[in-house]
């Protein structure tokens, strides 16, 4: 009873079917760098106004969120989510 949701902070579709080739098993939502249309670099280069709004100030990032918004998790960079110490973990959440 969860839904996996990702925010790629990406600029266009086709730079997200790079990464996900093989299209992906849940929701992919577009959040495209506010920096888009701006002249020279800034700061959010590559972060897109949902990532930014979650104070993310790097990719990747994960959150664990409960039916009533609370972040019961937060995870800095890259997780393995089809290890059983993810599976633990996720069903420790569950269980509290």
């Amino acid at each position: 009873d969860f839904v996996v949701l990702t925010v790629a902070s990406d600029r266009t579709w086709d730079d997200v079917k790079k990464v996900l080739p093989g299209g992906a098993p849940f929701q992919v939502v577009l959040d495209p760098p506010a920096d888009i249309g701006k002249p020279g670099p800034t700061d959010d280069d590559n972060l897109g106004a949902i990532a930014q709004a979650w104070g993310i100030k790097a990719v990747p990032e994960s959150f664990v969120i409960d039916k009533k918004g609370n972040v019961r998790m937060y995870l800095i960079n890259k997780r393995d989510w089809d290890s059983s110490v993810a599976e633990t973990c996720l069903q420790a959440l569950i269980d509290e």
